[in-house]
């Protein structure tokens, strides 16, 4: 939502508000208001009476208010003011403008109201108060119109103001929330309704402004979300009266959601007249807005916090509202919220980022939703939202919805960003501007660099690497590697080639880019991202922070590089498996044995010996004429012991400290269909074939305590499409094994 002018959708007004806000979320009320004053030049008090529990009624000028007996708990004193309609942005306006103070935040009963009108022609009349409410698109607090149906009795227009008796017992005492603030009230006339084809929005709109056509477009608009978001999963039915009123008015931006404290069933959606008849506007504002009334009704705060402020993860509702917008245009869509300003969010840390400005780093994060809905399938948010309801932390609430792998799933979804394969308008031209150093290997004596990051967890850290050195040899290569655990490293080259692919190194504690002289002498330069998997658990949530050192070395020695023609691996474990695409659903896992190969690749793979550290990587396309068009890539890394990094060809079996595995395979095309296998184990028994072939097994009862096995692959939106994923296996018996082999 915003001005024409403006580049994000979404602007914060510069506006005077005053307002109670009570400080106090759905685990506590603290006694404490802020009583900012909020008097103008225009408002004079004509009124000031004093309302105990036998109720009253209030006489000023043209304006009558009857309290009925019992309605308030307590003595409370009602000042009315003469205000000013220049205050008052709503045209139409059927009477005096007045303000209220000092009504209370619960009373148990209606307030009646009689209000003399400047003599309406149109009976279809609106009693409207000025509600201060917290609206999320504009993450501030907003003067608001709250609609009332009035009626015309002669020269007077009736209407009341609904009671609010919504349960504030999760607070303190009732007697300590007393409003000061003025709330506005007056009245207009010369509206029309609009009930949608399928009765879910009334969209209420002036005949003499907006055009009928685009009222009812609107209106379709509205209904498309709803039954997009609806066929996601998530459930409207703790809202129980329908249909959602909708206000059609001149704003500062395309439209909001607005939450009132009058409850769930009384928030309400407000659009631009100005931008009607702006088509692609109209239809994302309409679905990111409802999306938030969503969002609304899977607040488990009580109804005044979710008047008044925004709940810890308003980031993550962010996220998914802008996400939800290429629901009604296209993957390729691009929001024009998401935008340099917050580009470099994802790299910030998932809730870290949020700190400084939750609203500008949940549009960032909406690619972080569209990675976790391509992989988990879309109704993985509304299981989110189910714990989040339960009281559950944003971020424990993603880890337990997508199996405790968030620390492996961040790395992943932050490759696909920086590769563009999420939003094509941010690639590593975009990234490289992120780099918080530089290496510029420009001479020999350029061989050395370290930088030390303070880094959030779930975060990345970007680094440049300049191969300028015009005297590289054949084996100068670079050697890269971090001090902490839980971390994973990633090396791209750039300018891109022309490929969906270009990871050229990757490893979880070090790699290594071999062939530095062919990389100059096709003018690229390196991009090194650094993620921090860690993820603290702890009762009351906050992002950890560790240090990390990155060391970059240039080595030119005698490099042995090994060519194979064929990986893969094999396990025989007790698998978990899950089914969660098409008509399936989720089933507690089924363990059984699982047998499972991968195929041979048609390249020679190239492991360069760097100590005691094997490393390679390779990539390669389908041909042409697959209409898949996969591209598959992957990378392999082993360490030895110390005292066993010599290699014969002799059958000799070692031990080896470590070895990962990491195959993927990505469709051109459809990018849901995403196959990665992960695979790390330690300790293992290496052998070396009399042919220079390597193996790495484990085997028995105590394999599952040496490896790391995961699998996944991606739900098809539209319904089709297989994705299964492994629970954590087991190894109870004595053949349980695991292998992995390098093959000529």
């Amino acid at each position: 939502m915003m001005i024409k002018a403006i580049t994000h959708r979404f602007i914060k007004p510069f506006v005077l508000i005053s307002t109670f806000i009570l400080l106090f979320s759905s685990c506590g009320l603290v006694d404490e208001v802020d009583d900012t004053n909020n008097e103008t030049d225009n408002d004079t008090i004509i009124n000031s009476t004093t309302v105990g529990t036998d109720g009253g009624i209030i006489n000023a000028d043209e304006l009558t208010l009857t309290i009925p007996a019992g309605a308030f708990s307590q003595t409370v004193e009602i000042i009315i003011y003469s205000s000013s309609d220049a205050d008052v942005s709503m045209d139409d306006i059927a009477t005096k403008v007045y303000s209220i103070e000092g009504l209370p935040d619960q009373y148990s009963t209606p307030i009646d109201v009689r209000i003399r009108h400047n003599g309406i022609t149109n009976e279809q009349a609106y009693l409207i108060l000025q509600e201060e409410t917290y609206i999320p698109s504009l993450d501030s607090i907003f003067a608001n119109n709250i609609y009332f149906e009035a009626v015309v009795a002669g020269d007077s227009l009736i209407s009341q103001i609904p009671a609010i008796t919504t349960d504030l017992s999760k607070g303190t005492s009732l007697d300590a929330i007393y409003n000061t603030s003025r709330t506005k009230i007056y009245a207009i006339h010369d509206r029309i309704n609009h009930t949608t084809s399928g009765n879910h929005f009334n969209i209420v709109y002036s005949p003499n402004r907006d055009d009928a056509t685009n009222i009812t477009t609107l209106g379709q608009y509205l209904e498309d979300a709803y039954t997009k978001l609806q066929g996601i999963g998530f459930s409207c039915a703790r809202r129980t009266t329908w249909p959602v009123q909708v206000h059609i008015e001149i704003l500062d931006a395309y439209g909001y959601h607005v939450p009132s404290r009058w409850g769930l069933n009384s928030s309400t959606l407000q659009f631009n007249s100005t931008y009607l008849s702006d088509q692609t506007a109209m239809k994302t504002t309409a679905i990111h807005e409802y999306f938030h009334l969503i969002h609304y009704l899977y607040d488990n705060r009580n109804f005044l916090s979710r008047a008044t402020f925004a709940p810890p993860h308003h980031w993550f509702n962010e996220a998914c509202a802008v996400w939800s917008e290429e629901l009604v245009t296209n993957p390729q869509y691009m929001s024009e919220t998401r935008s340099s300003f917050n580009a470099e969010s994802p790299f910030t840390g998932l809730q870290a980022g949020s700190e400084a400005d939750a609203e500008q780093h949940g549009y960032g994060m909406s690619a972080f939703i569209k990675y976790i809905a391509n992989v988990y399938g879309q109704n993985v948010l509304v299981n989110i939202y189910d714990k989040l309801f339960a009281g559950k932390h944003v971020v424990d609430a993603i880890n337990q919805c997508i199996n405790e792998m968030l620390f492996i799933d961040y790395n992943l979804f932050l490759q696909q960003y920086a590769h563009g394969q999420l939003y094509p308008d941010v690639g590593l031209p975009v990234i490289k501007m992120f780099a918080e150093g530089a290496f510029e290997i420009a001479s020999d004596a350029d061989t050395l660099k370290t930088f030390s990051a303070n880094s959030r967890e779930l975060s990345g850290n970007i680094y440049s690497v300049k191969l300028d050195n015009p005297n590289f040899k054949d084996d100068t290569s670079l050697e890269i590697s971090i001090d902490q655990e839980l971390c994973h490293i990633t090396v791209f080259q750039y300018p891109e080639p022309n490929s969906p692919f270009n990871v050229v190194a990757e490893g979880s504690r070090s790699c290594v880019v071999s062939d530095l002289k062919d990389l100059k002498a096709q003018n690229k330069h390196l991009l090194v991202m650094v993620v921090n998997g860690n993820l603290v658990k702890i009762p009351e949530y906050s992002p950890s922070t560790i240090d990390i050192t990155v060391r970059m070395e240039v080595k030119e020695e005698s490099l042995e590089i090994l060519e194979y023609a064929q990986v893969g691996f094999a396990y025989k474990l007790e698998m978990g498996l899950e089914h969660i695409c098409g008509n399936s659903q989720p089933t507690s896992p089924n363990y059984h044995w699982e047998n499972h190969t991968v195929t041979d690749y048609p390249n020679p793979i190239k492991l360069v010996k760097n100590g005691n550290t094997y490393s390679g990587s390779w990539e390669y396309m389908d041909d042409p004429t697959n209409p898949l068009l996969r591209t598959h890539s992957g990378s392999i890394t082993f360490t030895l012991r110390d005292n066993e990094n010599i290699i014969t060809q002799n059958g000799q079996t070692n031990i080896a400290s470590s070895v990962e595995l990491i195959i993927k395979s990505v469709p051109g095309d459809q990018l849901w269909y995403i196959s990665q296998w992960t695979l790390t184990m330690t300790d293992v028994e290496y052998f070396v074939s009399n042919q220079g072939n390597r193996q790495f097994n484990i085997s028995g009862q105590e394999t599952c305590n040496h490896i790391s096995l995961e699998w996944r692959s991606g739900c098809n939106p539209d319904g089709g499409g297989g994705f299964e994923y492994t629970a954590p296996p087991r190894c109870s018996n004595d053949d349980a094994r695991v292998s992995i082999g390098l093959s000529n």
